[in-house]
């Protein structure tokens, strides 16, 4: 049997306290004594050990190593002060890890110039379990924030968006919402990204980039502006849109591409469209084919201008693949072809007097007409035909036709047919008063006549050269001939109170045929007569052969007198 010894307290050699027991406490030392358990030593609980308090864990070198104080904060190379869990010493190597959880771990790691928290083996995952956000500070600011719908908000606490950035209260050419580049130091704008957010109405923000686009060489390649205005090649856009370019050998050109598969019966196009709002269209360009589409080898481009026709957009003009343009038609077979909508094809050409035009136009029977003044609203206006930059004819508004001159009068060259006020007579004129050709008629054999004049008379000139004729006599019995013409006295029926000398045309025709044209009793298709006339001068031969026929009877009868 196991001996017993029951005390209720258990003193040193001082009279100190090292063991006592009062009210169902058990104290052992008093306060200032260290309890050593020495090594190998086991201590065993299988109850509760209440009120323990420790100053510190040894670590069996000469400082303590783990600290829990009245407070239970725990502290690992420190006391642990206000926090619950604190480390504190010094890293032996750059990779020193603090903490390590779990064999494939995430280590919580203190180099010499960061803090690190690293996941192996293992996702990591930093997350809220209840309807909290995600805060992220820097100075004790709020820098970042994953709220609890998704959103990120950086420079804000509450994103809208999945990604919503503020760069400030003001922003300017450096203060960024997004800056993204490919390299840590790089140029002005080199291969970098920009997004200028936030700003307020300050002086300068429409004007001010928000999004740039930088290349290596320090280019800006794409630009937004606060206005609205989108530059390519130009940070300083001053349209919607404006492509800018430096090609010194090239174009700077927009490639729109369609690669649309389509089949034969399909005519793909690519456009460029205007809506003049929400609702209503204001045209467009398009790009396409003069027929379906075969493959990418076809090359039957046309474009075709769009304007807008009660809201829906309709062809207007369009140049097809052979260069031909047509207005009013899309298959055009000339240079230029225009058709009108109804039945006139018109082209209108005029200065800035709108009142005042010109105008070219054909109807449906294929009648070409050329308008000058064609709404009456200008006085003195002409119509005129210029050849190598000279003046050739023009139709004045008093409807004369004037050819190689711009006003006729007596010693000026050119022609006109000159409107008066019962007939268009021709008048012609020359520079000199030497012999001049006024006309000259010509027929397949060359020339046959002409109108000449000279300093003061005019010529009817018929061809007479000797050269022209053949089979010539001059013994032919002319008396009798002309004996046989019947001059008369008459009046035309169209002028019942001129009474002329001359001749009936049929009844010359048997004498001298060359001196009639046309025949006798002929008539038009329509019923109407179609008459004879007369060149009464060739009958001059034959009243000259007559005379010197009756000239050379006198003389004989003369020359037998005694």
């Amino acid at each position: 049997m196991a001996s017993i010894i029951k005390v209720d307290t258990i003193q040193d050699q001082d009279g100190n306290n090292i063991i006592s027991e009062a009210a169902n406490t058990i104290t052992i030392g008093a306060s200032g004594d260290t309890i050593t358990i020495p090594s190998g030593a086991t201590l065993a609980n299988s109850g509760i050990v209440t009120g323990f308090q420790s100053t510190g864990i040894d670590d069996n070198a000469t400082s303590t190593a783990i600290t829990i104080d009245s407070s239970q904060n725990v502290g690992i190379g420190t006391t642990g002060g206000s926090s619950k869990f604190s480390i504190l010493g010094q890293v032996s190597n750059s990779t020193a890890k603090f903490v390590r959880l779990a064999t494939q771990y995430m280590d919580i790691i203190q180099t010499s110039s960061a803090n690190q928290i690293l996941s192996t083996g293992k996702s990591f995952y930093l997350s809220t379990a209840d309807s909290t956000n995600i805060v992220f500070q820097t100075d004790n600011t709020e820098r970042m924030r994953i709220d609890t719908s998704g959103n990120v908000g950086i420079g804000t606490s509450s994103p809208s968006a999945k990604i919503h950035g503020i760069a400030g209260a003001d922003w300017n050419s450096t203060n960024y919402s997004f800056l993204f580049q490919n390299e840590e130091t790089q140029n002005s704008y080199g291969n970098t990204v920009r997004i200028i957010g936030g700003g307020g109405a300050g002086a300068g923000n429409s004007a001010s980039n928000i999004l740039t686009v930088g290349d290596n060489d320090d280019n800006i390649d794409f630009v937004v502006r606060g206005d609205g205005n989108v530059g390519i090649g130009t940070s300083s856009p001053a349209e919607k849109l404006e492509v800018y370019g430096t090609e010194a050998s090239g174009g700077v050109e927009i490639l729109l591409t369609n690669v649309g598969e389509g089949g034969g019966t399909t005519v793909p196009y690519t456009a460029i469209r205007s809506k003049l709002n929400s609702l209503r269209n204001g045209g467009e360009i398009r790009f396409g084919r003069d027929s379906g589409y075969t493959g990418e080898s076809s090359s039957d481009s046309n474009i075709q201008f769009y304007t807008a026709v009660n809201n829906v957009n309709t062809e207007a003009m369009r140049i097809n693949s052979s260069g031909n343009v047509g207005i009013g038609t899309s298959t055009p077979s000339a240079n230029l072809e225009v058709r009108g909508a109804s039945s006139n094809g018109q082209i209108y050409l005029g200065g800035s007097t709108t009142a005042t035009y010109g105008q070219i136009y054909s109807d449906n029977d294929g009648t070409l007409i050329a308008a000058a003044d064609a709404g009456d609203n200008a006085s003195g206006s002409s119509f005129r035909v210029s050849v190598d930059g000279s003046e050739a004819m023009r139709i004045d508004s008093g409807l004369n036709v004037l050819i190689g001159t711009t006003s006729f009068s007596s010693g000026s060259k050119g022609k006109q047919f000159e409107n008066n006020a019962n007939a268009i007579a021709l008048r012609s004129g020359s520079a000199t008063t030497a012999t001049t050709f006024h006309n000259e008629f010509h027929n397949p054999n060359g020339a046959v006549g002409s109108i000449r004049t000279s300093g003061t008379s005019t010529s009817y000139v018929t061809s007479s050269d000797y050269r022209l004729k053949e089979n010539v006599s001059y013994d032919f019995d002319a008396t009798t001939r002309l004996k046989q013409l019947r001059p008369a006295r008459f009046n035309f029926i169209a002028d019942a109170n001129t009474t002329l000398d001359g001749f009936l045309a049929h009844e010359v025709q048997d004498v001298v045929p060359e001196a009639i044209s046309g025949e006798k009793d002929a008539v038009n298709e329509d019923g109407s007569i179609n008459p004879q006339g007369i060149d009464q001068s060739k009958l001059v031969p034959l009243l000259v052969k007559t005379i010197q026929e009756l000239e050379a009877r006198i003389t004989a009868l003369e020359n037998n007198q005694p």
